[in-house]
């Protein structure tokens, strides 16, 4: 493909971030060229997010200058879905990227991106990512043999895209690896109620709604890390858990629990495997483990889960 290089949004949900906002800011700076457009909505922070925010992007105006810039304040703290769907409402650009404000694109990630996309012409991406300090490395294609077509820019694609993301060795939408052609996200948003695999339920239905009308995309993956995903411990994700009724159902399960796709089944299988895994580790009271077991039994026993032996101990 020929033409000018793709405009590139990232909106960025910030949220009592102070410590790695700036990180986040010069890793974005230090692209070359630097995103179309930087959108930071600030989730009402209690700390110095904002100002540590002001003060990065004053330090790297001269980069930062060809990039539109919006700081959105709320004035009440709404969660991170929230915070993504109002800077999606402002976002210009040709693809959109979401960036978690403790996490950083690896140098050079936009620019591999965009010959991506002007190379092999995809609708939606999948990036790779390293965790830290983890070390967890997404994706593992020796996971994933027999599912992906290496294309001639270096770009794998999926060759059955729900079949891949609904299984349990793909994550999509976790710390939020995935851009998309801002056309395609039109009239879709993130569950502002859910606090678990939002992303996850969000870039499944975006998959969907892209599939249904234009059943020829072209699903692409980015196996070399282009995120630097911190694991944090007060990542909703990695908290330790004190009540059962903290850990509600993903969104997903709820969602299509009804549903006689195979597909829709074979995601909520998934989900629903991580989510008890998670109850598991998270809840560390044994009577809080039973509970939630008990709790869940009946859709449990509908997604064809067992509760963990140790749950039921």
């Amino acid at each position: 493909m020929t033409g000018e290089p793709p405009r590139i949004s990232i909106v960025v949900p910030l949220y009592n971030k102070a410590a790695y906002i700036g990180d986040t800011i010069a890793a974005l700076a230090n692209q070359a060229p630097p995103p179309a457009e930087l959108i930071i909505v600030d989730d009402a922070s209690t700390d110095d997010s904002v100002e540590r925010c002001r003060q990065a992007l004053t330090e790297f105006a001269k980069p930062l200058s060809e990039t539109r810039q919006q700081l959105i304040l709320s004035e009440r703290n709404s969660g991170p879905s929230h915070a993504r769907n109002r800077g999606l409402q402002d976002a210009t650009g040709d693809w959109i990227g979401f960036q978690d404000a403790d996490d950083c694109y690896t140098p050079g990630a936009l620019n591999r991106i965009r010959r991506a996309i002007r190379a092999c012409d995809p609708t939606m991406l999948v990036l790779g990512y390293q965790s830290d300090p983890a070390g967890e490395h997404f994706p593992d294609l020796a996971a994933l043999e027999g599912e992906c077509a290496a294309l001639e820019c270096g770009l794998q694609q999926l060759r059955t895209p729900l079949l891949t993301v609904t299984g349990p060795d793909f994550f999509m939408g976790r710390a939020s690896n995935v851009m998309i052609r801002r056309e395609h996200l039109r009239g879709l948003w993130f569950d502002e109620t859910a606090t678990l695999n939002e992303g996850i339920d969000f870039w499944y239905r975006v998959l969907r709604s892209v599939l249904a009308t234009t059943p020829d995309a072209r699903i692409g993956l980015l196996t070399e890390p282009m995120i630097r995903f911190r694991i944090l411990p007060d990542s909703l994700s990695h908290q330790a858990r004190h009540r059962w009724q903290d850990l509600p159902p993903p969104p997903s399960i709820a969602r299509y629990l009804d549903s006689t796709d195979p597909f829709d089944q074979r995601l909520i299988r998934t989900l629903a495997a991580r989510w008890t895994e998670y109850a598991d580790w998270s809840l560390k009271d044994a009577s809080e483990q039973r509970a939630f077991f008990a709790a869940h039994a009946t859709l449990l026993q509908r997604v064809a889960l067992r509760a963990s032996s140790r749950g039921e101990a």
